[in-house]
């Protein structure tokens, strides 16, 4: 199947950050000292969700903030290089970037993360962020950008730009929305289209629930579709009046940071070039499953050749 030539514009607000990737044996434990293999910095978080939609054909806008720093300028030339749109990047001056220190044990490929949130000036909702949002097919949120000190105005006013736009708002709840306090989570959630999530956030979203009656309560806001992430089982794609599951790809596993943003990149770009859900579904499968096979996302994140290699590989057709 050939998707359409129509080039999707995908808005992502927030989360852009600097991981540093060093491959070390864990735990480290004090007095221990230990050689790594070079550490590679690439940009991480909401990047990766950027990078990998440019890598599958998509016009991706960061919105967010970086440092006044020499991570800021890391990360927005990485993204520029990879061609992600980045005239929505706010540098505050004196502000600094977030940056995290990504731990990979090269042996069992577990991982840690130890990291700083940005700081700075708040981030203003300026008129080309307007624009940017006004000639979108989808925005997208992560749980992470509701934790950072300079959005939070920013936020609010992107998703109530989008929403009397009547443009499909997109959220992966992630980890870090654990940390989000409860209201505010609702708050944000009640807004949302789609809501991505994994088995084990369903619990965050819709706290003291087991999945089926988590679903509704969502659903119950003016959420339309879930989207489940199994890892290495597949998908799942909820609506109030359907289901649909799309099963995993098996393969060898190196490294799974990075693997749901890209995931989640591949669902909505699928949804914004018109596939039906079977078929969006099927896609961020194989951009999941791509994705593992390399340590870190970033600029590591799958092209469409290796996308279509493993779906190909898994009986799949699949052209670009």
């Amino acid at each position: 199947m050939t998707q359409s030539t129509r080039r999707p514009r995908i808005v992502g607000l927030g989360d852009l950050v600097l991981d540093l990737i060093t491959e070390v044996p864990l735990p480290i434990l004090p007095g221990q000292h230990r050689e790594t293999p070079p550490t590679r910095p690439e940009p991480g978080g909401g990047c990766n969700f950027l990078i990998a939609g440019a890598h599958l054909g998509a016009h991706m806008v960061a919105a967010g903030a970086v440092g006044d720093d020499v991570f800021g300028g890391l990360i927005a030339a990485a993204l520029a290089a990879e061609g992600v749109d980045t005239t929505a990047i706010h540098r505050a001056p004196g502000s600094t970037s977030a940056l995290v220190y990504d731990l990979i044990d090269p042996r069992t490929r577990q991982h840690t993360f130890v990291g700083c949130y940005a700081d700075g000036a708040p981030m203003p909702f300026s008129d080309a962020i307007r624009q940017h949002i006004a000639s979108a097919d989808a925005v997208f949120l992560q749980g992470y950008t509701l934790l950072e000190r300079q959005l939070p105005a920013f936020v609010d006013a992107a998703l109530e730009h989008a929403r009397t736009l009547g443009k499909p708002l997109y959220f992966d709840v992630g980890p870090p929305s654990a940390a989000v306090p409860a209201p505010r989570l609702r708050e944000v959630l009640s807004h949302m289209d789609v809501v991505l999530l994994t088995e084990d956030e369903i619990a965050i979203a819709a706290p003291g629930l087991p999945e089926s009656e988590s679903c509704t309560a969502l659903f119950a806001l003016v959420v339309s579709m879930l989207v489940i992430k199994r890892g290495a089982n597949g998908c799942s794609v909820l609506t109030p009046d359907a289901r649909i599951d799309a099963p995993g790809l098996p393969v060898p596993v190196a490294d799974t940071i990075g693997a749901g943003d890209c995931f989640d990149a591949a669902f909505i770009y699928g949804r914004c070039s018109g596939l039906p859900l079977e078929r969006a579904a099927q896609l961020a499968n194989g951009m999941g499953a791509a994705c593992v096979q390399k340590v870190a996302a970033g600029r590591n994140a799958p092209t469409r050749a290796e996308i279509a290699a493993v779906l190909a590989a898994h009986g799949h057709n699949w052209s670009f």
